[in-house]
């Protein structure tokens, strides 16, 4: 087991270095995990939020270029930062603010997107690895497979900023 889940790690690591290759999951059939090369604009604008359940950061985006990373709790919200953001590189986002200069790279995972600092990018494989063969995952797999992404996204999003894709709009 312990020599399989090491294989499992260096094959994300090979597949995530890999920009132009997607690992498919091995529980989500259609599933696979994505480090973009190139980031759409409309990927990025609106926000991406990082949370316990009860407080938390969000990262906004508009077509202006301009970003605010905003604190919130069941209180109050409050921003702590602003500035503007480019892509560099075609798969970049450069987040650059009076104070700070941050970098991320952004992966698609089933109907979300998370962001990540580019230099932890082995330990976002580390940890989206440890949650998608954690029991409580496959249990929530068997349910369902909106809710085995509920369930990840929600572990994930206690350390990683996250965004549920928009899916299609339909109806009358």
């Amino acid at each position: 087991m312990k020599g399989t889940f090491t294989i499992f790690t260096f094959f994300i690591s090979t597949i995530l270095l890999g920009q132009n290759k997607a690992l498919k999951s091995t529980f989500s059939p259609g599933y696979s995990i994505f480090i973009l090369d190139s980031i759409p604009i409309s990927d990025i604008r609106n926000e991406f939020v990082i949370s316990d359940g009860y407080s938390g950061f969000t990262l906004s985006f508009d077509s202006n270029m301009v970003f605010k990373k905003n604190r919130f709790s069941c209180i109050n919200q409050s921003t702590l930062d602003s500035g503007s953001w480019k892509i560099k590189n075609k798969n970049h986002l450069i987040l650059v603010s009076k104070t700070d200069s941050l970098a991320f790279r952004i992966v698609r995972y089933g109907n979300y997107y998370y962001l990540f600092p580019s230099e932890q990018k082995e330990q976002f494989i580390k940890d989206l690895t440890k949650q998608m063969y954690s029991s409580s995952y496959k249990k929530n797999y068997k349910v369902s497979i909106k809710r085995a992404d509920y369930f990840l996204n929600r572990n994930m999003g206690n350390k990683y900023f996250t965004k549920k894709i928009a899916g299609p709009i339909t109806g009358t």
